[in-house]
């Protein structure tokens, strides 16, 4: 067993399966009533024994879709969102690291670009050995 834990934040965007036809009031709402639980749904079903937490990533930019698709308003877009993982073992860590960028590879509905971004958390389980790091 390693001294440290592995976890993960996976920025990327997310074209929902529908848009509405009316600019939302507020794009906060919009995510956590549209984009939140049609991203949760798939991720719970793709990776059901590891815990992800999933969070709104305004700083991401995308072209919006009247860019890329004719017609469509600018709210029609990709939406920005990060995915955390707890830490976990090296082993855990990696197999599942090979397993979300396949995953995220294989999707037609999302993308990633130079806002875009993976960090790499590692957490040792000596004090010690943390302090010296700080």
């Amino acid at each position: 067993m390693s001294d440290f834990l592995i976890g993960f934040e996976f920025e990327f965007g997310w074209l929902p399966s529908s848009f509405p036809m009316k600019k939302p009031k507020s794009m906060a709402t919009y995510f956590e009533k549209n984009i939140y639980p049609e991203v949760k749904s798939i991720l719970d079903t793709e990776f059901p024994d590891i815990s992800l937490e999933i969070k709104e990533d305004c700083t991401l930019k995308f072209l919006s879709s009247k860019e890329v698709n004719h017609g469509l308003k600018y709210w029609q877009t990709y939406y920005g969102v990060e995915v955390v993982t707890l830490p976990m073992s090296e082993k855990e860590a990696i197999s599942f690291l090979h397993k979300f960028l396949n995953w995220l590879q294989n999707q037609n509905n999302i993308q990633v670009n130079k806002t875009c971004s993976l960090h790499l958390n590692i957490n040792f389980q000596s004090p010690k050995t943390n302090h010296k790091i700080d």
